[in-house]
């Protein structure tokens, strides 16, 4: 009777763990069997000396299950486990102590039916929810590297997109310098812009001229910088580019028919169109992408004669090289 009016009225105490390893809280003492020889240690017993923090938790726990394992009466008992503090200096330390009630609470709901006799059920237990949480950092990290992989293929499209516009709007540049002036003028200017004299060859060249266009692209070709683009090129790729005449530099680049866009494909595939009344038309090609451009044209063109329109405008600054 003593023994069991001692049982109804013990109420431990309750110890919040520190995480071994953190120095921000003192461990808790463990209650040592008394007047008895130590039983053989569980493996679980002890923490090692040094351990990281994510892991205490776990450890801390094992080494206090192996107490409970030793215990034969209630003063051999420890106080009641709780979980680990952590310091607010941690990763994720705001998400964890905001979210912790509400899974303590399912935790609770979770593990009712599951009978605790010896560490090796905890054990199990917490293997399933390792495998759940390792899982669940698996698809995390396996969706952050996917979210990198994709920023990084998507800097590297843009900037092979921003380099080729570069050469493309010097090349535009450089056909309306030849527009306004002779052959050997144009020269001279070019020789200067080559030679770093770029203010002089703005005020030779005068307004309608974007020499420092002109300069960024010097010494490249339209082609062959597309050719590069799409060799290294791991995705479609596009960009868009256009002139104004210097006849008539306020009007609208729609009505004088000057749109240009070059669309690139992996494996050295480009197609080169300018914008018509009714969509992009292809006029120049590269070897890989030929037949495709070719099929894309005659299906536009058929679609222009049902509808009983005329030829499309193609421009002055790049060739029509798929006529057929």
């Amino acid at each position: 009777m003593e023994t069991q009016s001692k049982a109804q009225s013990y109420h431990p105490p309750v110890t919040v763990l520190d995480v071994p390893g953190v120095t921000a809280n003192k461990p808790a003492e463990v209650v040592q069997p008394q007047d008895k020889a130590t039983p053989a240690p569980s493996t679980f017993n002890k923490a090692p000396e040094t351990i990281s923090a994510g892991r205490g938790a776990v450890q801390a726990a094992f080494a206090y299950a192996g107490t409970v394992q030793a215990a034969e009466t209630l003063t051999e008992l420890p106080t009641l486990f709780k979980p680990i503090r952590y310091t607010d200096d941690e990763l994720s330390w705001r998400y964890r102590s905001s979210t912790r009630s509400r899974v303590a609470l399912e935790l609770k709901g979770f593990t009712r039916d599951w009978q605790v006799h010896s560490p090796a059920d905890i054990d199990d237990l917490l293997g399933m929810l390792a495998a759940e949480l390792v899982n669940k950092y698996n698809h995390a990290k396996r969706d952050g590297i996917q979210t990198a992989e994709h920023q990084r293929r998507t800097a590297a499209a843009a900037k092979l997109a921003a380099d080729y516009q570069v050469v493309a709007d010097g090349h535009i540049q450089r056909h309306l310098l030849n527009k306004k002036f002779s052959g050997a003028e144009a020269q001279e200017l070019l020789n200067m812009v080559a030679e770093g004299k770029t203010q002089f060859a703005r005020q030779m060249a005068g307004d309608g001229i974007d020499i420092p266009a002109i300069h960024a692209a010097l010494g490249t070709d339209y082609r062959t910088a597309a050719d590069a683009w799409a060799e290294q090129a791991t995705a479609s790729g596009h960009c868009s580019f256009s002139y104004t005449p210097i006849e008539n530099p306020e009007a609208p680049v729609s009505a004088s028919g000057t749109s240009f866009n070059m669309s690139v494909q992996p494996g050295g595939k480009w197609i080169l169109s300018v914008w018509t009344d009714s969509g992009w038309y292809p006029v120049q090609a590269s070897p890989a992408a030929r037949a495709a451009a070719l099929q894309e044209r005659a299906e536009i063109d058929r679609m222009r004669s049902v509808q009983a329109r005329m030829k499309p405008y193609i421009g002055e600054v790049f060739a029509d090289e798929l006529q057929y």
